[in-house]
């Protein structure tokens, strides 16, 4: 399915001041009548790894850092809600590595995973804050989206992400991510971004 014209999602951003506090206002927001028709899409980088010292060169892999108990366990209860719609994008690249760290960051994030549930689906090198970087991996976004969410017409994207002075233009990836969907699949999608803010 084609749809031509522009397209241009309702988007919403609501501040929070940790990862468990975006997890309790989704699982507040969220309908449970409605759940396939909605996804969770959650950062890495000072979201599920807090510090915002391991976006440093270097800093988590000599620190070995590890992604908190208690955002795990949130991480768990997101995973029980949403299932394989529950996914995880980061602009870091473990094949390139240029900061050191990346590889381990997203090695880390993908140990997360319940012994009973399939593995944590994670899209990497996406680069969310440049249009025309990393295209063919944005592409894989829209495509595990829009397969698994074509016969819903409707979708609501729920986002987590942290406040960083370098991705101001946070909302210009949601939207052209809505845009594609709605292009190729024909899903019409509204958009809420939890963005923490310590």
């Amino acid at each position: 399915m084609f749809k031509e014209g522009v397209y241009r999602a309702p988007y919403k951003e609501v501040f929070c001041d940790s990862f468990e506090s975006a997890v309790e206002e989704i699982a507040l927001e969220t309908d449970e009548g409605e759940k396939e028709n909605e996804i969770l899409l959650c950062d890495i980088d000072g979201v599920l790894f807090p510090n915002v010292l391991d976006k440093l060169p270097v800093h988590a892999l000599w620190n070995s850092s590890e992604i908190p108990d208690d955002i795990q366990s949130h991480l768990w209860f997101l995973r029980e809600e949403f299932g394989d719609r529950l996914m995880v994008l980061t602009n870091r690249n473990p094949e390139l590595n240029l900061f050191l760290s990346s590889e381990y960051i997203v090695d880390r994030t993908r140990e997360i995973t319940d012994p009973d549930g399939a593995e944590l689906k994670i899209f990497d090198s996406l680069y969310k804050q440049f249009p025309f970087l990393g295209r063919e991996k944005k592409w894989e976004v829209v495509e595990y989206i829009g397969e698994m969410c074509e016969d819903m017409g409707d979708l609501t994207i729920y986002a987590i992400e942290d406040w960083s002075t370098v991705s101001l233009n946070r909302k210009t990836y949601l939207l052209e991510l809505a845009s594609h969907l709605y292009k190729q699949y024909g899903i019409r999608s509204n958009i809420l971004n939890y963005v923490i803010k310590r």
